[in-house]
């Protein structure tokens, strides 16, 4: 019988702080294959903290298992195979869109540190997909704000992982852009099987795009399950200090926020 944890990123009991001060502090979920799963709440209360602990970048105290093995443990190539992570304010460097992107498939190399010509069409594919054809030969330092996004999620999307961690990403994008990357997540959910974890401050956008959320505040879970079930207007108030009111969006019935004034 298949062990559902092997498949799975499993949190347990994750700590992460200083001497004089704790960031996050236990920690729990898992992140299931097909799932996109949203982390949410108020500045400085440890999402992008966070994000770097499951990415191996920080030293915590508990267990952060992908696919069984244990991040910290990973070589970081094998990690870079299985786990990818686009940061809220990336620097871009001076460099063509299209040579910013092959350096996603760095953990495909073979052993001659060559690319393969795979790796030269799944970067065209890519692309494609996110319209940026035309950038291709751009220099990504020069891109607008909401430009240096595309790519930077398309350059997740060419590493090709099956756990992604999103911080962000639709922040600063117009509403047609932000539509079209929140229909491109649901359809690699859906029919690549990927599992995807994102923060968000757009609380409604998040709340369409995500099966399950959590809610932290200053390092601590507030609540976590299905979005029909933890979106609501006691948790929000508890979490952003501030009031709120629930409708129900009237084409599928997901529960949405208004700022309660």
């Amino acid at each position: 019988m298949t062990n559902p944890q092997k498949h799975q990123l499993e949190v347990k009991n994750l700590s992460f702080g200083y001497e004089d001060k704790k960031l996050l502090q236990d920690i729990s979920f898992s992140l299931v294959p097909g799932q996109i799963k949203g982390i949410l709440g108020p500045n400085g209360s440890g999402k992008t903290t966070l994000f770097f602990c499951l990415s191996g970048f920080l030293k915590y105290k508990g267990q952060v298992l992908i696919q069984g093995q244990e991040v910290q443990k990973l070589p970081s190539k094998k990690r870079a195979l299985l786990l990818s992570l686009a940061t809220q304010n990336p620097a871009f460097p001076e460099i063509r869109v299209k040579d910013y992107l092959l350096l996603a498939r760095f953990p495909y190399l073979s052993f001659l540190g060559q690319y393969r010509r795979e790796d030269f069409l799944f970067l065209e594919e890519r692309l494609k997909e996110m319209q940026l054809i035309n950038f291709q030969a751009k220099n990504l330092a020069h891109l607008s704000g909401g430009e240096q996004k595309q790519v930077l999620l398309a350059k997740i999307l060419t590493q090709d992982t099956p756990f992604i961690l999103l911080d962000e990403i639709t922040s600063n994008l117009d509403p047609k852009i932000c539509l079209q990357i929140l229909k491109l997540l649901k359809q690699k959910a859906k029919e690549k099987n990927k599992a995807i974890l994102l923060t968000s401050h757009d609380l409604n956008l998040a709340a369409q795009l995500c099966s399950e959320l959590i809610f932290i505040k200053k390092g601590k879970i507030i609540a976590q399950g299905k979005t029909k079930e933890v979106f609501k207007t006691e948790i929000l108030e508890e979490v952003y200090e501030t009031q709120f009111k629930i409708y129900h969006h009237p084409d599928n019935n997901i529960p949405q926020a208004l700022l309660g004034f």
